[in-house]
């Protein structure tokens, strides 16, 4: 009998608080179909501050402009040529075409609306209107072998374009394409050369800048680190 008294007092605390319950929860429903709209909108924003929720935005927001940088990535043969620069100094260096490169310029003008026409008029007049990667400097062809450099002309190089760099020396500043390319290195490495990076030059003001890196750290826009720590979301 006692047990039969226990489980019916039980059964009657817990329906009890059920009640309780759903009446609480219909209260909170009706004040927060009542609230302002601006409060709501304020909760919203202040959830959307949350740690977890920013580092997914973050990533979500990293992932789309690496997606966006592996459709402006393109693989490239090129054909090793001497060229004359402005000074009359010649050079090997490979041709690109420009059509190849238009993704990448308007890149450049994206970020640069204001001044991107007296950076292309710089790259343009030094160039003659052309683009091209560097494979051996002016310095460096006045003291290679030019029979070895004979005998290396004629085979194709494979390039990768990687994406736009930037850097910035003092009061001048260059864009261009970084570019990558084992091949262009052996052929170097044939002409007892060091390593190089490989670069398209876009434009420059005032001047071009020389003797520093210009590899995929000074990429404008980088893949978001594999390390990322995304919270979870309990």
């Amino acid at each position: 009998m006692d047990t039969l008294l226990k489980a019916a007092i039980t059964t009657l605390a817990l329906s009890w608080c059920s009640f309780v319950y759903a009446l609480h929860s219909e209260q909170e429903a009706a004040k927060s179909e009542s609230q302002p709209a601006t409060s709501k909108t304020a909760q919203q924003q202040a959830k959307n501050t949350q740690p977890g929720v920013r580092a997914l935005a973050r990533y979500a927001e990293e992932k789309q402009i690496v997606e966006q940088q592996e459709l402006l990535m393109k693989t490239l043969q090129l054909t090793p040529k001497e060229l004359v620069d402005n000074f009359g100094q010649k050079y090997i260096g490979m041709i690109v075409p420009q059509p190849v490169l238009i993704p990448f310029l308007d890149q450049f003008k994206s970020l640069e609306p204001d001044t991107y026409a007296a950076l292309r008029r710089n790259q343009i007049g030094r160039d003659h209107n052309l683009f091209h990667v560097t494979l051996v400097t002016p310095p460096e062809y006045k003291h290679i072998d030019k029979a070895l450099l004979q005998s290396l002309q004629q085979q194709a190089i494979t390039v990768n374009l990687i994406g736009l760099g930037k850097v910035a020396q003092g009061a001048s500043t260059a864009y261009f394409v970084v570019a990558e390319s084992s091949e262009g290195q052996f052929y170097r490495q044939s002409l007892v050369l060091g390593q190089k990076d490989f670069h398209v030059t876009l434009g420059f003001s005032p001047h071009d800048i020389y003797n520093t890196a210009k590899n995929r750290s000074t990429l404008i826009f980088t893949p978001p680190q594999s390390d990322i720590n995304i919270p979870s979301r309990n």
